[in-house]
């Protein structure tokens, strides 16, 4: 198993998650990785939060995938997001008020006999987003651009 942490887990969490992984042999703690949608095509499933950007490298994969949406008080953005993917057969969705040790090892064994469905979104929005700017500035502008 390999656990990626993400950028935003704190120093002192990153700590603590490396100290109770000493000694497991199947456990692989890595820090963060440059291409997250390429690392998870070798995945069995990928296990996350459904951040926009971990969604995002999911979706591209084709990777089952079980979200754990984070939702604090109103915040509902990512489980809203989880929620319509899920609908759409692309992951699924364990609600954070559903989460014990039981669901949990449930909904990966699930996710391990499972196929998700290709979702038809656009997911190449950095290469895009430079082709549309470019069809707005002069041409002019576009060659003295680096």
């Amino acid at each position: 198993m390999k656990i990626i942490a993400g950028p935003f887990l704190s120093e002192e969490s990153w700590r603590s998650l490396r100290s109770l992984a000493r000694g497991k042999k199947r456990l692989r703690l890595v820090r963060q990785v440059n291409d997250l949608c390429n690392e998870l095509r070798g995945a069995a499933v990928s296990i996350s939060q459904a951040g926009y950007n971990t969604t995002m490298d999911i979706l591209g994969s084709g990777t089952p995938a079980v979200v754990v949406p984070y939702g604090e008080g109103r915040e509902d953005e990512q489980a809203a997001r989880a929620r319509r993917l899920a609908g759409l057969g692309a992951l699924r969705v364990l609600d954070a008020d559903r989460l014990s040790a039981e669901t949990f090892v449930d909904a990966v064994r699930d996710a391990l006999d499972w196929t998700p469905l290709p979702v038809p979104l656009a997911l190449d929005g950095r290469t895009r987003t430079s082709e549309l700017l470019r069809t707005l500035m002069p041409a002019r502008d576009v060659e003295a651009a680096p």
